[in-house]
C-alpha cells in the first residue's frame, strides 16, 4: 500500500483553488510561514494526507512512509510544491523531533522469563527502527532545502531550526551531518539571516567546529568532519550577509574561536576558510571595533602577513584595512606590536603579489591619518624609511603598482603633516592662546585646515561588491 504512494500520489506545481491560507489559527505551520511571507499553503491531496499520517507511527509502517515521502522529495519537480504543501514540512519534523523520545529509552535485559525477553527485544527493533525514519525524514527534509525557493518558508517554520539544534547537539551518527548541511542550506538564502537569534545557536557551531571528538570507525569519522565543514560554511553564508554579520562579530566565544582554529590549524585549506569569515565580517563598518576588541585577533592577523600562504595573507590584510577605516581602531592597530613594520614589509616586496601589497598601502594610509600615530610610525623600526623606498619607484605603467606609489606619497605627505603642526603649536602659538583665551585643541582644529593639503575619505575591502554575492 505504502508503495503505491510513491507512483501514484502527484504534487502539482500550481497550487489551484484548494488553498488553506497562511494565517489559519488552527494551523500551526501556516502561522509560521505566514510570519515570514504571508503566503498560502496548499491543501495536501487525501493519498498524501494519508502518507503524512502514516509516517507518524513507529515501527515499519512509519518507516516506510517516511521512506515514501522521501522518494517523493527526490522529483525535483514537485519539491517547491511539496514544501508549499499543509503538513509535510511538520511531520517531517515531528519525525525528526521524536527520536529523542525513543533514544531515551532505557532496554535492560537481565535474562528472565523469555516473556520479559521478548518485550525488551521488541523494545530495541523499535528503536531502531524509528531511528531510521529519523534518517528518512531527514533526507526528505534536505531534499526540500536544495530548492532555493524553500529556503524562506522552511527556514522561518515552526520547529525547524530547534529541531535541528537538537539534533546537532545530541546525535553523534549520520543525523547530525544531515542537520549541519541543512542549516548550512538555510543560511544561503539572505532572507535568514536572522536565523542567528535562535539562542545557543553559534555556541553550539562553535563548540562543534572546535571539538576534536575520536573515532575507530573510518565512516563515523568522516561524518564528523563533514558536519565541520558544513557548519564553517553556516558561518561563511552567515558573515556575507549584513543581518547576521553583526550578531557574529559581536558573539566574543564565536569570534575567539575562529582565531584559536585558524592559529593551530594544520589544514592551510582550513585556515584560509577560518580567516574569510572574519575578512567577511569586518566588511561591514559597524564590525570594526567589535571585531579589534577580540583577544589576540590583531597579533594573530599580523602573524598571517607573514605566512606563505597567499590566501591566509590576503584575507588578514583585508580584514586589518577594514578595521583601520574607523576612526576609533586607528591608535589601538598602530599601537599593536609589529603590525607597522609588518605592513611596510609586504608593501616593498616586490615579489609580493600587486594587490596584497596595494591593500596593505591602503592600510598604512588610513593608520597616518591619525595625528597621534605619528610617533608608532617613527618608532617602527625602519618603516618610514620603507615608505620612502616605494614612494621613490619609479612609474611602471601599472595602474596598480602605480598607485601603490602615489599611496605612498600620500602617507609620507600625512606624515609630514602631522610633524609641521607638533612643531607650530609650541612657544608660537601659547602667546596665542593668552590673548583669546583659546585652547589648544581650538588652535590644533585651526592648524588642521593649513596647508591646503587635506587628506579625506579611507580605503577599505569589499566595499563596492555586493554584500551577499560576492
Amino acid at each position: 500500500i505504502l508503495k503505491s504512494y510513491v507512483s501514484d500520489v502527484e504534487i502539482s506545481n500550481e497550487y489551484g483553488d484548494s488553498c488553506v491560507e497562511s494565517g489559519s489559527k488552527t494551523d500551526d505551520e501556516s502561522s509560521a510561514a505566514n510570519s515570514y511571507n504571508s503566503k498560502k499553503l496548499a491543501k495536501a491531496p487525501q493519498q498524501l494526507a494519508s502518507l503524512l499520517d502514516a509516517a507518524k507511527v513507529r515501527g515499519a509502517q512509519g518507516v516506510n512512509a517516511c521512506g515514501a515521502i522521501k522518494v517523493l522529495t527526490d522529483k525535483k519537480a514537485s519539491v517547491v510544491s511539496l514544501a508549499h504543501t499543509y503538513g509535510v514540512v511538520s511531520t517531517l519534523i515531528e519525525v525528526i523531533s521524536q527520536e529523542s523520545e525513543t533514544q531515551d529509552t532505557v532496554v535492560e535485559f537481565d535474562g528472565g522469563e523469555g516473556q520479559e525477553l521478548e518485550g525488551e527485544m521488541e523494545m530495541e527493533i523499535t528503536v531502531r527502527l524509528y531511528g531510521e525514519a529519523s534518517e528518512r525524514a531527514m533526507l526528505g527534509l534536505r531534499n526540500l532545502v536544495n530548492h532555493e525557493d524553500n529556503l524562506g518558508l522552511i527556514c522561518h517554520s515552526r520547529g525547524v531550526l530547534t529541531c535541528l539544534v537538537f539534533v546537532i547537539e545530541n546525535d553523534r551518527s549520520k543525523l547530525r551531518m544531515l542537520a549541519c548541511e541543512i542549516l548550512s542550506r538555510l543560511a544561503s538564502s539572505k532572507d535568514n539571516g536572522d536565523m542567528v537569534k535562535k539562542d545557543g545557536v553559534l555556541n553550539l557551531v562553535s563548540d562543534t567546529i572546535a571539538s576534536d571528538e575520536e573515532y575507530t570507525v573510518k565512516e563515523k569519522r568522516h561524518q564528523f568532519i563533514e558536519s565541520q565543514r558544513f557548519l564553517i560554511e553556516f558561518l561563511f553564508h552567515l558573515a556575507k550577509n549584513p543581518t547576521s554579520s553583526v550578531y557574529l562579530a559581536n558573539n566574543d566565544r564565536l569570534m575567539t574561536t575562529l582565531i584559536h582554529l585558524a592559529k593551530i590549524s594544520k589544514s592551510p585549506q582550513r585556515t584560509t576558510s577560518f580567516l574569510s569569515i572574519v575578512a567577511h565580517l569586518s566588511r561591514l563598518k559597524e564590525n570594526s571595533i567589535a571585531l579589534l576588541e577580540v583577544h589576540n585577533l590583531v597579533v594573530s592577523l599580523t602573524k598571517f602577513i607573514r605566512s606563505n600562504d597567499i590566501n591566509c595573507k590576503t584575507h588578514s590584510v583585508h580584514c586589518l584595512l577594514n578595521i583601520s577605516s574607523e576612526l576609533a581602531c586607528r591608535e589601538p592597530l598602530a599601537r599593536s606590536s609589529d603590525l607597522l613594520l609588518a605592513l611596510c614589509l609586504c608593501c616593498s616586496d616586490l615579489n609580493e603579489e600587486t594587490r596584497i601589497r596595494l591593500a596593505a598601502m591602503q592600510t598604512l594610509k588610513n593608520l597616518s591619518m591619525e595625528p597621534s600615530n605619528l610617533v608608532h610610525f617613527a618608532d617602527g623600526g625602519n618603516c618610514i624609511q620603507s615608505i620612502a623606498l616605494v614612494a621613490n619607484s619609479g612609474a611602471t605603467g601599472n595602474k596598480d603598482k602605480d598607485m601603490i606609489q602615489y599611496i605612498a606619497c600620500d602617507i609620507l605627505a600625512n606624515l609630514s603633516q602631522w610633524t609641521r603642526l607638533l612643531s607650530i603649536i609650541g612657544s608660537k602659538h601659547a602667546e596665542r592662546c593668552n590673548e583669546t583665551c583659546a585652547s589648544i585643541d581650538e588652535i590644533f582644529s585651526f592648524e588642521t585646515r593649513h596647508p591646503t593639503h587635506r587628506v579625506r575619505g579611507y580605503e577599505r575591502w569589499g566595499a563596492e561588491a555586493s554584500w551577499f554575492h560576492s
